[in-house]
């Protein structure tokens, strides 16, 4: 799906210097044209369905290996995916089969990559620096001895285990420093590799829709929120608490809530045979807060004799939780930029005709100032069809945030039948085409199947998936 006027389907046939590429207009038309397929050929065609009439559809190789589809005009519309070759394809779709989620989103994740490589670099510096016993002489062995309450030097303890005591949260001496500080820190290498593997699985989704900044601030912010909720369930302990869990707990309840139709590879052991399942994001999730954490500090307090601090986790997944609902409300809620002039407030928009009647007069621009200048949902529950209209010329204007704030609002108001179906097409296709959000998309999609599966609507939604699972969105 890469033009607003046609839905594109690309796949292999004959050998592998070939596509076919199928183009279906609104009028129904196809076409299927089959290209030699080398390392600079390339594919001009005009539709006459398209956004313009001087429009074009460039179909090119870079290398043999990637489709670039662009419209001169309208080129931020258009998507970049890969090209798989026919007896490839089956390989392609089952790859990587280990420890992913799925559907991932384009691009690459650096911030996620960035984190995992400092907890990685931190650690490993961290135990090379202070490895050996430790001194009993040294006055934070004096102090670690107090803590842990015991009169007799531990024989296993260490120069990183001190190094983590005063660099680790401790409630009775907590500090800026450390709240920070202890997000870094890790008891060992196994719990530096189980924290890192959720941050890989969960991470790049919730960055690419937060964005690079937003994402590292979520991920510090609920990672400090964590440590405080801890904090607050441990008053006056001397232990110190360390590990990135309480930040990734916060990057799971933003997934939890931003993700629900998201799937991830689980590893089954049978006796001697490991077999590996795609289950609900929100099942595995699920089952990570309450089974994992809420249920054993029920049971065994704040940190269990394991050493887990239950607490932490609880409080960062709430917190991501939290954050999740209040980003996806702003965006639901707010004022697109384009609609916060003056002449689109509230007093201009009472001397326009009723907005129903600015979108069936085709005065849509007039109708979306009306639109955004209500604050209740009055215009969503009382006219909701014209409100989709007006959310179609928005994403075909260009303006995606207006368009999909429109859809949601939408669905807050009718979160069933044929025009929750509607609404959720159109924001899963805003997210697809404009804001290259396959992710997000393919949650509304799955939406669209649900309430209307014998639908148009529903029809469209499933190659919107396919084209997610088959541009390497839907990778496990």
């Amino acid at each position: 799906l890469l033009s607003r006027a046609s839905n594109f389907l690309v796949h292999c046939e004959g050998s592998n210097s070939q596509i076919c590429l199928r183009l279906d207009d609104e009028t129904t038309n196809t076409s299927f044209v089959t290209v030699p397929m080398g390392p600079r050929s390339q594919l001009t065609w005009t539709p006459a369905s398209m956004v313009s009439p001087d429009a074009h559809l460039m179909l090119h190789a870079n290398d043999g290996n990637v489709l670039a589809f662009v419209d001169p005009a309208h080129t931020a519309n258009w998507f970049v995916g890969e090209w798989i070759p026919k007896q490839e394809e089956a390989a392609y779709k089952l790859a990587d089969p280990g420890f992913r989620d799925a559907p991932n989103p384009p691009g690459r994740p650096l911030v996620t990559w960035g984190l995992i490589g400092l907890n990685v670099a931190i650690y490993l510096l961290a135990t090379a620096a202070f490895h050996g016993a430790a001194d009993p002489a040294h006055p934070l062995v004096q102090e670690y001895m107090r803590g842990a309450g015991r009169s007799v030097l531990s024989p296993g303890l260490t120069n990183y285990d001190v190094f983590v005591f005063e660099y680790g949260f401790r409630p009775a001496h907590a500090s800026a420093l450390t709240l920070l500080t202890s997000m870094f820190l890790h008891g060992g290498l196994f719990h530096l590799a189980g924290n890192m593997l959720f941050l890989w699985i969960f991470g790049d989704n919730v960055e690419h829709r937060l964005g690079r900044l937003g994402y590292l601030a979520a991920y510090l912010g609920t990672g400090a929120a964590a440590t405080l909720f801890f904090a607050a369930m441990s008053r006056g302990s001397d232990i110190p608490l360390v590990g990135a869990s309480g930040a990734i707990s916060g990057v799971m309840g933003f997934y939890f809530l931003l993700f629900p139709r998201n799937v991830v590879n689980v590893f089954v052991l049978f006796f001697v045979f490991i077999q590996v399942i795609r289950v609900p994001a929100r099942v595995v999730l699920g089952g990570y807060i309450i089974l994992s954490n809420i249920l054993p500090a029920l049971a065994q307090g704040n940190a269990g004799p394991s050493g887990v601090a239950y607490g932490a986790h609880i409080g960062g997944f709430f917190a991501g939780l939290g954050a999740a609902f209040l980003v996806d409300r702003r965006e639901r809620e707010s004022r697109p930029r384009e609609f916060r002039e003056a002449r689109g407030h509230r007093a201009a928009a009472a001397r326009r005709p009723s907005f129903a009647d600015l979108v069936a007069s085709g005065r849509l621009s007039d109708a979306a100032d009306t639109y955004f200048a209500t604050s209740d949902h009055i215009l969503d529950r009382e006219s909701p069809r014209e409100v989709l209209v007006l959310g179609r010329w928005l994403s075909e204007s260009g303006k995606a945030r207006a368009a999909l704030s429109a859809f949601r609002r939408v669905l807050a108001s009718h979160p069933s039948g044929t025009t929750a179906a509607d609404a959720h097409l159109g924001a899963g296709l805003v997210q697809l085409r404009n804001l290259q959000r396959p992710t997000s998309a393919y949650q509304h999609f799955l939406d669209v199947i649900d309430l209307e599966p014998g639908s148009e609507a529903a029809a469209i939604a499933r190659e919107g998936i396919d084209f997610i699972e088959r541009s390497g969105g839907g990778r496990p």
